[in-house]
């Protein structure tokens, strides 16, 4: 149905509201009588943050509509209790209007970030035309990976392609640079690095300590957080 949907959201939901109704309703002929049949049906609303942002329904136009039709389809018994799933989807919960996120009707579906392994065959399928990745990166894709663990499938896709198209060699620094541009940037300014210009050295005392926290930064350098006892230091 998306191609056949007005642009206006308003809109829209109410055209799929009634389709949900009468896929609920539908009937067929047996024997000479009316019997139910009603039609399974899913209804999938990708970018929802757009058309339910997170704000006051006083300040957004259709945004009051919008949230009860919405969250009238987790909560009306008629369609809990159909062949009727509706699915919401978003980058990130606080993006969605509050009303929606503390839904007691919804269920929250998280989608963990990539593995290692599943980034090193993700990078394998975005560079499959690259003959000799080692003209662009420092590193093979199965070192590459690694490093990239804790960003998004876009975000790697985009690492790869500015460095690709802006002829930028992929090396350690970059993947460092531009993990941090990306991950501020998803904080809305409400997380900053800053590199400390201090090491372990000028740190007083517990020097039985010291050798422990530099195995845990090394082992967090290198991707591997379970092995960083963060608690000993």
């Amino acid at each position: 149905m998306g191609g056949l949907l007005p642009r206006d959201p308003k809109r829209s939901l109410e055209l799929i509201d009634r389709f949900l109704r009468g896929a609920m309703a539908r009937t067929k002929v047996v024997e000479g009588k009316a019997v139910p049949d009603p039609l399974k049906v899913a209804v999938i609303i990708d970018y929802a943050h757009f058309i339910a942002p997170q704000g006051d329904p006083l300040y957004i136009s259709d945004l009051s509509q919008t949230l009860i039709q919405l969250v009238d389809w987790s909560a009306d018994p008629a369609i809990t209790g159909a062949f009727v799933a509706s699915v919401l989807i978003t980058e990130n919960l606080t993006d969605l209007n509050r009303a929606l996120v503390e839904n007691p009707y919804s269920a929250k579906l998280r989608v963990d970030l990539p593995t290692a392994a599943e980034l090193e065959s993700f990078v394998a399928g975005i560079t499959c035309d690259i003959a000799d990745f080692a003209t662009v990166s420092e590193l093979p894709r199965e070192l590459l990976a690694p490093k990239l663990v804790g960003l998004s499938r876009v975000n790697v896709r985009n690492l790869l392609r500015r460095a690709i198209s802006s002829g930028e060699r992929i090396t350690g620094a970059y993947i460092t640079k531009t993990k941090k541009e990306f991950i501020e940037k998803e904080a809305f300014g409400r997380l900053e690095f800053l590199e400390s210009t201090r090491t372990l050295d000028d740190v007083a005392g517990h020097e039985e300590a010291k050798p422990g926290c530099g195995r845990t930064r090394c082992s967090s350098g290198r991707a591997a957080p379970r092995r960083s006892p963060w608690a000993t230091c």
